[in-house]
């Protein structure tokens, strides 16, 4: 299970081999890679391959509302912020898609949902709330 207000929950499952990582993928996260990560460790499995793999990734703050400082943008890529006045909006479901591809994971193999948190006002959002709550992720297998 993962818990999340406006990280990115992502699960990764390989049905041959009934295999699957929920993740907790926030901004640190989706910069270290975290989901190539889970994907090269169900690999280490030798019945296991990428072309079986499916990918969920569930609502979490999207580019309309993750502004961040210029502190924060100059760690990542030019290609995943869009520029406003000040500051930057970062588009980490652009970055995530992009790692998939790198792991040979295709668009067609990758479910992600497009609900925003923060403008969803029925989701938690850390980011519009302050304190808040979590929703989770939860798996399991039969």
């Amino acid at each position: 299970m993962a818990m999340v207000a406006d990280c990115n929950p992502v699960l990764v499952y390989e049905p041959k081999i009934h295999t699957f990582g929920v993740i907790h993928a926030g901004r640190e996260g989706v910069k270290k890679r975290i989901v190539s990560k889970t994907i090269a460790h169900i690999l280490q499995n030798p019945k296991a391959k990428v072309e079986n793999m499916l990918i969920f990734i569930g609502p979490s703050i999207r580019k309309c509302c993750y502004e961040i400082g210029n502190e924060l943008a100059i760690s990542f890529p030019k290609k995943y912020l869009i520029q406003k006045d000040v500051t930057y909006n970062l588009d980490l479901i652009k970055m995530l898609q992009d790692e998939l591809l790198s792991c040979q994971i295709k668009p067609s193999q990758t479910e992600i949902l497009p609900t925003c948190t923060c403008c969803e006002k029925n989701l938690f959002s850390y980011r519009r709330e302050g304190i808040t709550g979590r929703f989770g992720l939860i798996a399991a297998l039969r």
